[in-house]
């Protein structure tokens, strides 16, 4: 259970004994018992404590889709902009504003949809990063990649709205992981067929690269 510096300070919990081995920062004045591993979502609790009114976004957002429970540096939240409203300062904690926030539901938690998500992302990734969060996003959510394709040309105006226009029309279905996507981005980019996505061989591996034709070599044999 998440709780504050001020709630151990009513608790009769020291400083001292809060910085101790019984205790775990997850983000700011807030902490959990040690027990507790630090994953994603525990960091995006956190964030929603100190900013209420927020969605969780970006990064944090494309974990929570992914099902990524990593922890990370930063952890990244969204509130509608309002003169009269007072950020928190918190390190490890980004608040961004916007003028209409987007809002969906994740196994409780708000955050931004896939789509908004993934235009979110564009100013901070290279187009191969875009595209392998847009095959993940449409991998773990109910998203289509012509969703992706529309939200991005809907942006205008924003920030990293041509890079999300490129890289929508590359996210495919049925993506496995992100080493698949830039596998299929070398070969596309390399001036290769597309290979199919989602596709599973029935034939056993060493014939399978004998029907493809393809030949690994190593430099030493080239």
């Amino acid at each position: 259970m998440l709780f504050t510096v001020a709630d151990a300070r009513a608790a009769g919990i020291s400083r001292g004994v809060l910085r101790g081995p019984r205790y775990r920062q997850v983000l700011g004045p807030v902490y959990v018992d040690a027990t507790v591993a630090l994953t994603s979502r525990l960091q995006a609790e956190a964030a929603l404590m100190l900013t209420p009114d927020a969605v969780v976004s970006h990064d944090t957002a494309l974990s929570l889709w992914s099902a990524d429970d990593r922890a990370a540096e930063i952890v990244h939240v969204t509130v509608r902009r309002d003169p009269r409203r007072t950020l928190p300062r918190v390190r490890g904690l980004r608040v961004h504003e916007v003028q209409r926030l987007d809002r969906a539901l994740r196994a409780g938690l708000p955050l931004t949809s896939p789509e908004r998500t993934f235009v979110d992302l564009s100013p901070y990734c290279d187009l191969t990063g875009l595209v392998c969060a847009g095959d993940s996003l449409v991998r773990h959510s109910d998203a289509e990649p012509n969703h992706l394709v529309e939200t991005a040309l809907a942006a205008i105006g924003v920030r990293g709205a041509r890079r999300a226009r490129e890289a929508a029309a590359l996210v495919r279905s049925g993506v496995d992981s992100p080493m698949e996507s830039r596998l299929r981005l070398l070969l596309v980019f390399g001036g290769l067929p597309e290979p199919e996505t989602g596709y599973v061989d029935p034939l056993p591996l060493p014939q399978a690269a004998e029907s493809w034709r393809l030949v690994p070599t190593s430099d030493a044999e080239s």
